[in-house]
């Protein structure tokens, strides 16, 4: 009978998706040579298409779209972006985006100065 969506959902995020994402900037350079990216994009769509419960014909776009999943291509480069402003500048502070919650957003009547 097979997972049901959640089920994979939460292997791939909790388990596939960790993985990948702590390997990040070593993946990030074999991802530059197509064999090694299409087997990382192959594990993300035979998991999208079991969420999204479609046909195998749907594009990989097409199933990020469906099941609301950003790209592994994406991700990774954005996990390794983050690692190099992070830890790759020991020297320097690195300014990074993150979380903020609604109460420190910059109200729009304010000033065009950011803080």
């Amino acid at each position: 009978m097979g997972l049901k969506s959640q089920s994979s959902i939460t292997i791939f995020i909790g388990g596939i998706l960790t993985l990948l994402l702590y390997g990040a900037p070593v993946l990030e350079k074999s991802m530059k040579r197509e064999g090694y990216k299409s087997n990382i994009i192959r594990g993300q769509r035979v998991i999208s298409i079991k969420m999204a419960k479609a046909y195998r014909t749907v594009s990989s776009i097409a199933l990020c779209i469906l099941t609301g999943m950003t790209h592994i291509a994406i991700k990774i480069e954005g996990a390794t972006q983050l690692y190099i402003l992070t830890k790759g500048n020991k020297n320097k502070e690195a300014k990074v985006d993150t979380h903020m919650g609604v109460k420190h957003w910059q109200h729009p009547a304010d000033d065009n100065k950011c803080t």
